[in-house]
This record gives C-alpha cells, structure tokens and sequence, in this order.
C-alpha cells in the first residue's frame, strides 16, 4: 500500500497540474487534487519506515476519504457542467478507488495480525501444557521412589 499512496499521489498531483495549466482560466482550486496528492506522497514516503506505517497509512486513508467527499460534494452541488467536472471526477475516482483499497488493506493487516495471535497463543498453551506433563511426570516419578523406599 506504501507504493500505491505515492502512485495516487501523484496521478493527483498530475490531475491538479493539468487542470490548471490545461485549461484557458486559471484558478488556484484547480490545484486542490495536486494539495491532495501531495499529501498522499508525503503520507506513503513516511510509511516506508515500519514504526510509521501504520499511522501514515491511516492518515493517507482520512487524506483520500476527504478529497472523495470534496469532489463528489463539488459534483452534486454542481452537476456536470463546467470546465472542471473531469478534474472533480478523476479526483472523485482515484480517491474512492484508494480508501477502497486501504480499507482492504487494513482488514488483510488485522486479519493476519488476529492470525498470529492466535498461532503465539497455541504455542505457550503448548508449551505450558508440555511443562505440566513433564512436571507432573517427575513428580509421579519422585512418589515412586519414595514409595519404594528409594529416596533421593
């Protein structure tokens, strides 16, 4: 997920650019998806350390979550006129389609995580059970041999 916060990021980063150098009217909103994608680099750069990545992959999520609800917002107040309306759909899919594959994500992570858990409790159970059988093993084997007289 790492890469693929920095590969929406910058197909973000590249809608913003083009919808404000490719259009007649330049406006500063047009760059909102670049702000976006921006923040989704920075997120999946800081992700590439393992102490991080979690929380930054959970910010990259709340970053693309807010730039689908921003677009798709902007599309329901606005329809689909204007010159922007590919710009706001294209921001509206690439930041759906990433909070979709972040959540998969997280819940493949919490899975496997559960999975674990589960293999490192059964192993001490294991374990302790093992201890127990041979513990109470040396003690019937002191009983024995104290029944017979042969103390140690």
């Amino acid at each position: 997920m790492v890469n693929n916060a920095i590969r929406f990021g910058l197909s973000l980063v590249l809608v913003g650019l083009y919808g404000y150098f490719g259009y007649d009217t330049r406006s500063l909103t047009a760059l909102i998806p670049a702000v976006v994608g921006i923040a989704l680099i920075v997120a999946g750069l800081a992700a590439r350390a393992e102490e991080n990545r979690k929380n930054a992959m959970h910010a990259a999520a709340v970053v693309a979550l807010l730039g689908a609800i921003a677009a798709w917002g902007r599309l329901a107040t606005t329809g689909l006129d204007g010159d922007g309306v590919w710009m706001l759909l294209l921001m509206g899919v690439i930041c759906t389609v990433f909070v979709g594959l972040c959540v998969k994500s997280f819940i493949a992570a919490k899975d496997a995580r559960e999975k674990s858990q589960q293999q490192q409790h059964a192993k001490v159970k294991r374990d302790i059970d093992q201890k127990m059988a041979d513990e109470s093993a040396s003690i019937e084997d002191s009983s024995l041999a104290i029944e017979d007289g042969d103390e140690e």
